[in-house]
């Protein structure tokens, strides 16, 4: 399963913002949300399925750690 470019394009945009990550488990409704203080959190991606949501969180995660990573390698290369 690949995530939808829409997703991509969050996590890109709001791991750099410095947002931070919550899980929110509902009743039929399972949600990824980026969060930043002082801020109304962003909805990354939403599921009515658990096993859908499972899927598609971990590929985001994945991804999100990948853009931070990215970041942060590129902030401590261009402070040198």
């Amino acid at each position: 399963m690949n995530l939808p470019r829409a997703v991509i394009d969050r996590i890109h945009r709001y791991a750099s913002q410095g947002s931070r990550l919550r899980t929110v488990y509902g009743r039929g409704d399972y949600r990824l949300l980026a969060e930043t203080l002082w801020q109304v959190p962003i909805v990354i991606l939403r599921a009515s399925e658990p096993e859908g949501f499972a899927q598609m969180r971990t590929e985001a995660l994945v991804e999100w750690l990948r853009t931070t990573r990215k970041l942060k390698g590129g902030k401590a290369l261009s402070s040198a």
